[in-house]
């Protein structure tokens, strides 16, 4: 991680910690490569959470997949983890911005395509919400 990375863990972490996510949260939920797990590490410091490493939030390998590919992936690591967790449970994610796609696609039933905006975020961009 950059300084400015780990920086924007720690404003994260203390964000975290003064939300209601130590009542809720269960999980911290990271792609496996060393940048994502360093980002979960910092972020967990105050809440104290398990950490779970899991490849469905792997970063999107245009090498390896189809942009739609990558979009079924996140989608399919949500509802595992809907299938894991109860309605008001939360599970933090640590993924790379591209994958944020696949969770709009969940969030608002928009079907994974190929013609799907390929979105990016800032470095260690918190995003909540619920699905019902």
């Amino acid at each position: 991680l950059t300084a400015i990375g780990k920086k924007d863990c720690t404003l994260v972490a203390k964000l975290l910690n003064n939300l209601e996510v130590k009542q809720n949260a269960k999980a911290i939920f990271t792609a496996p490569n060393l940048r994502c797990r360093k980002t979960a590490q910092i972020i967990n410091k105050p809440i104290k959470l398990p950490i779970v490493e899991d490849a469905l939030l792997n970063e999107f390998d245009k090498k390896s997949e189809s942009w739609l590919d990558c979009q079924n992936r996140i989608i399919a690591f949500i509802e595992n983890a809907l299938k894991t967790y109860h309605q008001d449970d939360m599970v933090i994610c640590v993924t790379s911005g591209v994958n944020v796609a696949g969770f709009i696609c969940k969030a608002f039933n928009i079907p994974a395509s190929d013609k799907n905006a390929f979105v990016g975020v800032p470095s260690c961009s918190p995003l909540i919400y619920e699905i019902n």
